[in-house]
């Protein structure tokens, strides 16, 4: 069937043949140099301080929701035109999922409804906003920031967002992933998006440093040995 639409169809290239073969014969087909090339290469493209490759971008969320010690007295907020997993990353951990009403136009989460949520939460319970950039188009994140405040913290699901940016002062990139307004973002290379690789994923972080900030519970890198993370706490592969 010449004309079959197929869900997925990757465009893979003699060099890109060339790579996952030196990739098999490097003597390590888990972490290692190419693991470390690309998550540095990401960070740059981002604009961030840190990227950190995970299994899946469920799995990306998930270690989120862990660095911020998720419990029942977390609320989370999602837009209700998303993939399931943004809001099932923060529920296995007890988290009190509400979804927010989205745009007409644009499917993206709508900042008049968000404010309504926000200002019914209770007073002891942590927020979380988590913002989807739906199709490659970006959530309105400053005005998110501007209610968040200090009352909770935001993460951005792009999964279908990498490489999409702001133009901030008519010549200055703002690229997905820089964090400028949240503590995190998180990517998909599935072949459904907007580039792909083998089953992996990311999260990109701005810095290291006091706070709710998900790179002081995330990162765990011994000074030596063959190993690159340590499992400290309950979590899945």
């Amino acid at each position: 069937m010449k004309n079959f639409l197929h869900y997925a169809q990757p465009s893979i290239d003699n060099e890109d043949k060339k790579n996952i073969e030196r990739a098999l014969f490097s003597g390590t087909l888990t972490a290692g140099d190419y693991l470390e090339s690309f998550e540095d290469k990401l960070s740059k493209c981002c604009r961030s301080k840190y990227a950190i490759a995970c299994s899946s971008g469920t799995m990306a969320l998930h270690l989120l929701a862990l660095a911020l010690d998720v419990d029942k007295n977390t609320t989370v907020i999602v837009p209700s035109i998303t993939f399931m997993a943004s809001a099932n990353a923060f529920k296995i951990l007890g988290a009190n999922i509400v979804l927010c009403d989205v745009d007409e136009t644009s499917g993206l989460l709508s900042i008049s409804a968000l404010s309504r949520i926000i200002s019914k939460v209770p007073k002891y319970n942590k927020i979380i906003v988590v913002v989807v950039h739906l199709g490659g188009r970006l959530v309105e994140i400053k005005k998110v920031k501007e209610l968040v405040k200090n009352k909770g913290v935001i993460i951005e699901d792009a999964c279908h967002a990498f490489g999409s940016y702001r133009i901030q002062n008519s010549l200055e990139k703002d690229f997905v992933g820089s964090c400028k307004y949240s503590i995190a973002s998180t990517f998909s290379f599935h072949p459904t998006k907007t580039i792909t690789s083998a089953p992996i994923s990311a999260s990109t972080i701005p810095q290291k440093g006091p706070g709710p900030n998900p790179a002081n519970s995330i990162i765990f890198i011994p000074d030596n040995g063959p190993i690159r993370l340590t499992s400290q706490r309950l979590k899945f592969n």
